[in-house]
């Protein structure tokens, strides 16, 4: 890419850039969808009184939550950082 004109190089990094976010906003999308239909799932089957399903849910949402938290922390600590509480 050294070899490139600068010209070049700002019109590839455009494209990337753009095509980047596209990824991120469907990312969070999905996410979005994902995370409510857990929702409505879980309260149908509050409403129907079944405790074990919204049980299952909850958990799964939580180790969701735990493996982002994770992949946070290997982040700060590749990258060095110190966070004070």
């Amino acid at each position: 890419m050294s070899s490139k004109s600068a010209r070049l190089q700002q019109h590839v990094q455009k494209g990337y850039k753009g095509k980047d976010k596209k990824v991120k906003k469907s990312a969070r999308n999905d996410k979005r969808s994902y995370v409510e239909g857990l929702a409505a799932e879980a309260e149908s089957a509050a409403a129907r009184g079944e405790m074990s399903t919204g049980y299952k849910i909850t958990k799964r949402k939580a180790k969701m939550a735990a493996l982002l938290q994770l992949n946070v922390n290997k982040l700060i600590d590749g990258l060095n950082i110190s966070v004070k509480s």
